[in-house]
């Protein structure tokens, strides 16, 4: 898997206090492919971080040490996440949505911390492996694109010469004035920041790889919900599948009573994209959570199931609640969705006939398990493949 960048490579910045190790870090990234420019724990790190929008440069992503310094780690995160929207980068991304690492012996110490200020940001305590590093960094820059990409229209996959040989791309629609959480200009000001933000690989092959690793995450018992979340994030297809093409992450919906409700997922639908209905609101449970109640006479579903079922109720009652609709159109990019529930959970049980039949009580609930997800995409990656994708 190869983030292309056709005219430079993705820049990082690490912010360090210890010499040596700043150092370490800026080497290991570029061996990795990155432009590294290591730099202490200053004043001078703020200076150049804001300075960016005059000086022609740019910057992809930020790696910051907590320490004891006024300038590392949390408070740089709060003073780049405070800086203006007006502040851009040559690319016209805004420079205070840029994805952010800190690396630190006192990371989870700083957790709650560093979440309340952008529960996005990637941390990781030290001591730690070069490559634990890089996944990390990986990760922020892949959940930052897919937040970019989802604020454009998909147009369908797009063939290009990279490498020596024909590689498939996903194609975007841009609109001729943009205006976005991470993004402002026009559509000849994106075009380079579209360049270093795609995806181009073989697409087939970077489908099944993830599928496996999907799978593999779903075989170690200790995986979590939050696990699944962030994987789905770095390889959204997952769910997205053929009906959808973008996505909004844990929206944050407040109701009439002050309740916060957070579902994982709001999918928007490939065609009619302006239109409220065909959108999907998605919540994820565990993938070792029982699906059939332990019933011998009378099997039923489980507790979690109803548990689910319930959640995603509310979920509804939320986007039917004309209350809502300004809310909801602030959010969804002037739409007031009209969503079908979606549940995914559990693995699939040896009562598969008896789980289908139970399912018919909850009919305004679409119920899948993770094995449903994975013989669905496994089997498109297959057809890709076929037909030389």
């Amino acid at each position: 898997m190869q983030m292309v960048s056709p005219s430079d490579k993705l820049r990082i910045l690490v912010v360090e206090s210890d010499t040596d190790l700043r150092e370490l870090i800026a080497d290991y990234f570029r061996r990795e492919g990155f432009e590294a420019q290591p730099i202490a724990c200053t004043e001078e790190a703020l200076r150049l971080v804001t300075g960016i929008p005059t000086s022609g440069e740019h910057l992809d992503v930020i790696t910051s040490d907590i320490g004891g310094h006024d300038t590392c780690g949390v408070k740089f995160l709060r003073h780049i996440r405070g800086l203006p929207d007006e502040l851009l980068l040559v690319s016209g991304l805004r420079l205070r949505h840029l994805p952010f690492v800190i690396v630190s012996a006192q990371a989870l110490e700083n957790e709650a911390e560093v979440k309340a200020i952008d529960g996005t940001v990637q941390m990781l305590p030290k001591p730690f492996s070069p490559a634990a590093l890089v996944r990390l960094v990986a990760n922020a820059i892949g959940t930052y694109r897919h937040s970019l990409l989802s604020e454009l229209e998909f147009l369908g996959l797009g063939i290009s010469w990279h490498g020596g040989q024909f590689r498939v791309q996903a194609t975007y629609g841009v609109p001729q004035a943009i205006e976005s959480k991470y993004f402002k200009g026009s559509t000849a000001s994106w075009s380079r920041t579209y360049q270093r933000i795609v995806l181009i690989t073989n697409r087939s092959s970077i489908m099944r790889t993830a599928i496996d690793a999907f799978e593999e995450l779903l075989n170690i018992s200790d995986t979590t919900e939050r696990d699944l979340h962030e994987f789905i994030e770095r390889h959204p297809f997952l769910l997205l599948g053929e009906e959808y093409d973008s996505y909004w992450s844990e929206p944050r919906l407040v109701n009439s009573f002050g309740q916060h409700l957070r579902p994982d997922f709001v999918l928007q639908p490939l065609a009619r994209r302006t239109k409220p209905w065909n959108w999907a609101v998605v919540d994820l449970k565990r993938h070792k959570a029982a699906i059939l109640a332990s019933k011998r006479l009378h099997p039923d579903v489980s507790g979690k199931v109803y548990h689910l079922v319930t959640q995603l109720r509310d979920y509804g009652e939320y986007f039917a609640d004309p209350r809502n609709s300004d809310s909801l159109k602030r959010i969804f990019a002037g739409i007031v969705p009209r969503p079908k529930l979606v549940g995914v959970i559990g693995r699939r049980v040896h009562m598969v006939d008896v789980f289908g039949k139970l399912l018919a009580r909850v009919p305004d609930v679409t119920l899948l398990t993770y094995d449903d997800i994975i013989e669905v995409r496994r089997a498109r990656a297959e057809h890709l493949q076929a037909v030389g994708f």
